[in-house]
This record gives C-alpha cells, sequence and structure tokens, in this order.
C-alpha cells in the first residue's frame, strides 16, 4: 500500500472486515469551514462583530419581523391558554387536597368508627330481633 497523496489524510480499516476487502476509506480531517448549506454562510461572517442592519436595507428585515410577530403572538395566545390550564388543575387540585385532608383528619376518623361500631351494633340488635320474633311466632303456633 503507497501512501495518501495528502500528508494529513489517514487511511483506516473497518476491524470487521480482512485486509484483502475493497472497503477502505480515506479520513481527511477538516481544517478549514466548508459551507454545506446556504444558511451556514449566515454564521460564518467575515466581520463577526459588525451589525448586520447596517449592511443590509431595513426593508429586507420586514417580511422576517412580521413572521416573528406573528409568531410571538401565537406564542403568547398559547402560554395564557397554558396558564388558565394550570390555573384551572391547580384549583381542582386544590378542592382534591382539602377534600383528602378532611376525610383523613383525626376527628373524622374517630367519628367514622364511631359510626362503623353503632352500625354494626344495630346489625347485631336487628338480626337478634328477627331471631327472637321467629322463635316467638313457633312457641304462639306450638
Amino acid at each position: 500500500m503507497q501512501g495518501p497523496s495528502n500528508p494529513m489524510s489517514v487511511r483506516y480499516q473497518s476491524l470487521d472486515r480482512g485486509p484483502t476487502m475493497d472497503h477502505e476509506r480515506e479520513f481527511l480531517p477538516i481544517r478549514d469551514r466548508r459551507d454545506r448549506s446556504l444558511d451556514r454562510g449566515l454564521y460564518f461572517d467575515d466581520e463577526p462583530y459588525s451589525s448586520r442592519s447596517a449592511r443590509q436595507s431595513p426593508t429586507s428585515h420586514q417580511p422576517f419581523i412580521g413572521e416573528l410577530q406573528h409568531q410571538n403572538s401565537d406564542l403568547q395566545r398559547d402560554l395564557a391558554n397554558l396558564k388558565k390550564e394550570l390555573e384551572l388543575t391547580n384549583q381542582k387540585l386544590g378542592s382534591s387536597m382539602h377534600s383528602i385532608k378532611t376525610f383523613w383528619s383525626p376527628e373524622l376518623k374517630k367519628e367514622r368508627a364511631l359510626r362503623k361500631e353503632e352500625s354494626a351494633k344495630y346489625s347485631l340488635i336487628n338480626d337478634q330481633l328477627k331471631l327472637l320474633s321467629s322463635e316467638n311466632q313457633v312457641s304462639v303456633i306450638i
């Protein structure tokens, strides 16, 4: 294999291929900027600290500024809608938290436990009353 024509280029092979394969590629380190798109020229200006408005006419910016203003107003509207939605969600969450706090308060827990006890006693007394009533009917029949 002969040396590369460019002293900065390096030959390499994929590690998973044998040396006899023709899949060798040349690696060229990027030393200078390359314009790969039209927009790239805007980022690599010869005068990076000069004002762009001084070099271009103000009328060329009008459509761009108008579009930005339109996008800004759309975003402001979206922001206002999202703020309203957030406020409603916070209100709902606040009322839910209040309900949870009152539901799990110690006083209400005691009150619910007492009601449950009373309900169990009432159910037991009701069952005993039915049993006594049925026994009473059987004794009346005999």
